[in-house]
Parts: C-alpha cells; structure tokens; sequence
C-alpha cells in the first residue's frame, strides 16, 4: 500500500479485525479498557461496546490525521478531555452516542477542532442544556443526533430547535 508515495505497513492490533484496502480498524466488542497502538493510517476507526476509560487520555488521536469516521459508542465514556480531537482535520463522522457524557456547551467546545465534521451522533448521553451556539465551530456539520438526552427545559431550547 502506498500513501503519498511511500510504501507503509498497516498493522491491525491484537484482538481487532482490520480491512487494509480501506484503512479500518474495527476493535468493536473486545472488552478493551484503553484504545490499543494503532498506525497513523487509520482512516475508520471503531471501538464500540468496550470498556474505555471514562475520560479519553488528552490528545489519544492526535496523530490521526487521516481519521474520517470514528466510533466510540457504548464504551462509557463520560468527559472528553479538551484536546482529545485535535489533530483530527479530515474526520467527517463522529459517533458517540450510548456513553455517560454530561454536555453542555463547555464540554462541546472540545470538539472545535473539527472543521470538516459532517455527521455528529450524540444520541443518549446525559445533555441536560443545550443551544445553537454549542455548535457554532462546526461549520461543516448536516447531521446531528441529540436524541434520547434528558433536556431540562429551559430558554436555549427554543433557539436550539429552531436552529436545527
């Protein structure tokens, strides 16, 4: 395989199945507590159903670049820690959904390095507040699934359904 010109190895980590043609790592289900060495290649990444640390280590995918999708549902997660994303230029699809994240716009300012986020799935976590402005540095985004969150109704709300 070759990127840029350059001949490269695509390991696939223990315990994870890995299609080498399209760059993806699908670690889904394998009881993992901490995200395992993976090539800077990796263009999809997927670590569902795992047992991850609640906090994302600071910048885990910060050498990353070539990230497009990334899946890290039902692994209880329950902060992201404020770079954990950077690094990630060409990610167009993050799912989160089915962790333990307490959002709020705070926490959603650490995803602000993701200038080419498309889709963003945030579906039955714990947001209890929410606005338009929480959203603002993700200027490329089409699709976002807040569904299945406990909402306190409150003033933002309006604003925020409207600008969905």
């Amino acid at each position: 395989m070759t990127v840029d010109g350059t001949l490269h190895k695509f390991p696939c980590p223990e315990n994870c199945h890995c299609n080498k043609q399209k760059f993806m790592v699908v670690c889904s289900n394998e009881k993992l507590t901490k995200i395992p060495k993976l090539s800077p290649l990796t263009r999809i990444l997927n670590l569902d159903i795992n047992s991850l640390d609640s906090r994302l280590p600071d910048k885990i995918f910060n050498s990353f670049q070539h990230l497009t999708k990334l899946y890290i549902e039902y692994c209880d997660i329950s902060s992201l820690p404020l770079n954990a994303f950077q690094g990630l230029h060409a990610l167009e699809k993050l799912s989160l959904k089915n962790n333990i994240i307490k959002y709020d716009c705070d926490e959603l300012n650490k995803l602000q390095y993701l200038h080419n986020l498309e889709m963003l799935d945030l579906a039955n976590n714990h947001f209890v507040d929410i606005n338009s402005q929480c959203f603002s540095s993700l200027s490329s985004l089409k699709s976002l699934d807040v569904s299945g969150n406990p909402f306190y109704c409150s003033c933002s709300l309006p604003d925020f359904a409207l600008w969905l």
